[in-house]
């Protein structure tokens, strides 16, 4: 298990609180703070979201979204 911190647009507010409680969310900060598996289920779950959220924490989860974006941008550019 990771404890992810994430930071979501506004527009996705009501669909954090749902999916993750209440106690989850701090809507004024617009954060949201969780425990999950590390695992591809997770890189995938964090990448459905497109830009409507950001990785803040921890890094190493934040620099393997950023790779998967790259190799998902490489493949439809051509």
């Amino acid at each position: 298990m990771i404890i992810l911190k994430l930071t979501y647009q506004a527009d996705i507010y009501e669909k954090m609180e749902e999916m993750f409680g209440v106690e989850a969310v701090d809507a004024e900060k617009q954060i949201v703070t969780l425990q999950l598996p590390e695992n591809q289920w997770l890189y995938s779950f964090l990448l459905s979201f497109s830009d409507k959220i950001e990785v803040l924490e921890p890094m190493h989860i934040r620099e393997i979204i950023q790779q998967q974006a790259r190799n998902v941008f490489k493949m439809y550019k051509t």
